[in-house]
């Protein structure tokens, strides 16, 4: 078996392989010395390698800050580019001492890929000028203007011929190796484009550029000196610090990110990694370098190459440094266009159309955000598209927070009031003037399911409205479960298509939850029986015609009397259709002693729930299908717990199955969930699971969003089957006596 040294020694190999060409390519793109990019890759392989805090992760000069470094330089002289990354490298060692380095994994990725999309159209653009012989224009949008008229200068003209070609035939090889079987890709691409490229020009001789590399490599490397470090006072350059340091934290976190899913091993410390690129970055500024940053094309050969460790990192940094000394001639035979077509390739590679493909799943809000991050650092520059997208990205977080649609319609005689968008301060006068324009003395049913948030304010309203309304001789039924359960289901699936769509004209609600939620509840006493308990049933069908009501007593004593309906676990599921009947309703029967059946399957029923509605045998099929689902989970129990009309309806409304947790000390349940609030419980609990009660100091609560689990709560969980299960496996396999 090959030694952990041993494997590191060859992924050393392949990161350098990977490096120098790019090396190169970014340090002639950038407008500095060869010697320079190199010199760059020595420090951020042995410094930076040596102190990571993402093992695995490979830095060094990146194609994602050639745009930055070029507008550096643009703007303040290349006298100015050593001080900007030492004051940028400083900062990063502020950030990560002061712990805060994680918070730049929160930067809305719609806006960092544009930003990196961005970066890669205007690399494309500057250095396909180069790749066909002609000097890149001043700006990014310049040179994108330009590309048809250069191309066509080629075609036409023949301007430019040899360098064309040398830059499709590098461009052509790392495609093609591409496809090459996996073992060979040990060479990268673009070390295989950049090597056809010098033996075609060995052979053919070509008029084109090449590397020039000083006879002493360490000429024009030396200190910055104090007059250029006291150019960091100007608020311009400032700017460019600020763009610089944030540009490298957030490439190289979200590198680390992606390497950790890459691997098993130690995962990364983010306030360690941005300390050790600070203290890279300083050191190259101090010598006039360029920045340097986690890059991603070399950290996924790492991992690819099998490295165990840091190891590989330090000793790429040591291959370059050799090479460098004493293999520096050898680039003399590179021509610049291959270099040149590397990048193209890589500025492709950057506007990442699988990237885009999953921004659009997410709806047109991010792919508006992306689009306009791009146009902006292609159009003006760097900075101002990154603050543009971050404004957009914030204005898309407060403009839904002014959105609640509310509908009301009648439904079966009732009210009812759907909201929909977000519930909070900014809409409650609108909330609060509809409300109050509902006549008195109704049916209201306010369904909040389609809400995504409601704050304080909101609530407090909705409950004091509640309590008035009813003063006033109204019914409110409000169904807080629904409310509950959408702050524990996300709003997207893992296509990313919306699980429910936005509230409109036309309301569809599930008929089992209405009828649920306005259910008629009737007790029995032990001297009831079979033979008058239809004529009591019917009674309380308040509204029904003479004629229909004659039907419906008729129907259910001919049930009664035969025993022809169905029961499940112990709930009886009595059921008439009626034509000409105006709507559905429920009627709980819960009785003080248990009814005797002739059915085989059940000896007795503890309660019923008697169903009738007009002639629609879908609807009625559908609706028994959700009583039935219901009473195999426990209705029965459920019903003969209930102490209220209003536990009555709720028991109809919960989910398919639950769990008791017990949330003691020293359980992992209690690790995990003690000290949230139930909004913070989203990677804690499966997808799917509600927690309806929480048991604290020997009274019952009712949760609401922001409603925080303490150690010693016995919490109750309600999920799906398959959700259930996996609650138990996480927190409960193990310790089976705090099952409840």
């Amino acid at each position: 078996m090959q030694s952990s040294f041993g494997k590191n020694l060859l992924a050393s190999l392949v990161i350098f392989l990977v490096a120098i060409p790019l090396n190169l390519g970014i340090a002639l793109a950038s407008g500095v010395s060869p010697a320079v990019g190199l010199f760059s890759g020595i420090v951020s392989g042995v410094v930076v390698g040596l102190l990571a805090g993402c093992p695995l992760q490979v830095s060094g000069p990146a194609a994602g800050l050639i745009a930055v470094v070029w507008q550096i330089v643009d703007a303040h002289g290349l006298a100015m580019l050593g001080p900007v990354v030492l004051a940028a490298g400083l900062l990063q060692i502020a950030l990560g001492a002061s712990r805060l380095a994680p918070w730049f994994r929160a930067v809305c990725p719609t806006v960092i890929q544009g930003m990196l999309a961005g970066i890669g159209v205007l690399i494309f653009a500057s250095q396909f000028q180069v790749m066909l012989d002609q000097k890149p224009k001043v700006s990014g949008l310049t040179n994108l203007l330009a590309l048809p008229g250069a191309v066509w200068e080629v075609v036409a003209h023949g301007a430019g011929h040899p360098s064309a070609l040398l830059g499709i035939l590098t461009i052509s090889t790392i495609v093609a190796w591409t496809f090459a079987p996996r073992r060979f890709h040990v060479v990268p691409g673009s070390l295989m484009g950049v090597a056809a490229a010098v033996i075609a020009a060995a052979i053919i001789k070509p008029r084109v550029p090449y590397v020039e590399l000083p006879g002493n490599p360490f000429e024009g490397i030396s200190l910055v000196a104090m007059s250029q470090v006291q150019g960091l006072l100007y608020l311009s350059v400032l700017g460019s610090v600020i763009a610089l340091a944030f540009i490298a934290t957030a490439q190289t976190l979200l590198t680390a990110t992606a390497i950790d899913r890459m691997h098993d091993g130690e995962r990364t410390d983010y306030n360690r990694e941005i300390i050790a690129q600070g203290v890279g970055n300083s050191i190259c500024g101090a010598f006039g370098l360029l920045p340097v940053s986690g890059v991603i094309v070399r950290s996924a050969a790492n991992v690819e190459a099998g490295a165990t460790g840091r190891t590989s990192a330090v000793l790429h940094g040591i291959w370059v440094g050799l090479f460098l000394l004493l293999l520096s001639p050898l680039l003399g035979f590179v021509p610049l266009p291959a270099l040149a077509a590397v990048l193209v390739y890589t500025g492709y590679r950057l506007v990442n159309v699988k990237a885009i493909k999953e921004i659009i799943k997410f709806g047109r809000g991010g792919l508006v955000v992306y689009t306009v991050t791009l146009v902006t650092v292609v159009s003006v520059d760097l900075l101002t598209g990154i603050l543009v997208g971050f404004l957009l990205s914030a204005a898309r977080l407060v403009v839904p927070l002014t959105r609640c649609n509310i509908v009301t319609q009648e439904l079966d005689g009732a009210l009812v009031v759907a909201m929909g968008g977000s519930a909070t301060f900014l809409t409650l006068p609108r909330l609060a003037d509809h409300l109050a324009a509902l006549p008195s003395g109704r049916e209201v049913h306010l369904f909040l399911s389609d809400l995504n948030h409601i704050d304080h304010a909101c609530l407090e309203h909705l409950m004091g409205w509640e309590e008035l309304y009813i003063q006033q001789g109204g019914q409110v039924y409000i169904e807080w479960d629904h409310l509950i359960q959408r702050f524990h289901q996300p709003l997207t699936s893992e296509m990313g298509e919306r699980v429910k769509e936005p509230i409109s004209g036309v309301l569809n609600f599930q008929d089992l939850d209405l009828l649920s939620s306005r259910a008629r509840v009737l007790e029995l006493s032990e001297e009831n029986s079979w033979n008058d308990l239809a004529e009591k049933i019917t009674g309380t069908l308040v509204g029904l015609e003479s004629g229909h009501r004659s039907l419906v007593e008729e129907g259910l004593a001919g049930q009664f009397r035969e025993q022809n309906f169905p029961s499940v676990a112990g709930v009886g599921l009595p059921h008439l259709m009626i034509p000409g009947l105006p709507r559905h309703e429920l009627v709980v029967i819960r009785m003080a002693r248990p009814l005797a059946t002739l059915d085989p399957t059940e000896k007795s029923l503890s309660s019923l729930v008697v169903l009738v509605g007009p002639y629609d045998f879908s609807e009625q099929a559908s609706i028994l299908a959700g009583l039935s689902r219901r009473a195999s989970e426990g209705l029965a129990e459920d019903l003969t717990k209930a102490v209220s009309t209003l536990e009555v309806r709720r028991t109809l409304l919960r989910h398919s199955h639950h769990l008791t947790l017990a949330l003691e000390p020293s359980s992992l349940a209690a690790t995990e969930l003690a000290d949230k609030s139930l909004w913070e419980l989203g990677s804690s609990l499966p997808q799917g699971c509600l927690i309806t009660q929480v048991c604290r100091d020997g009274r019952t609560i009712v949760p609401m969003g922001n409603t925080k689990l303490l150690r010693g709560d016995r919490v109750l969980v309600l999920g799906s089957e398959e959700a259930i299960e996996d609650l138990f496996e996480r927190y409960l396999a193990t310790a089976p006596e705090l099952v409840a």
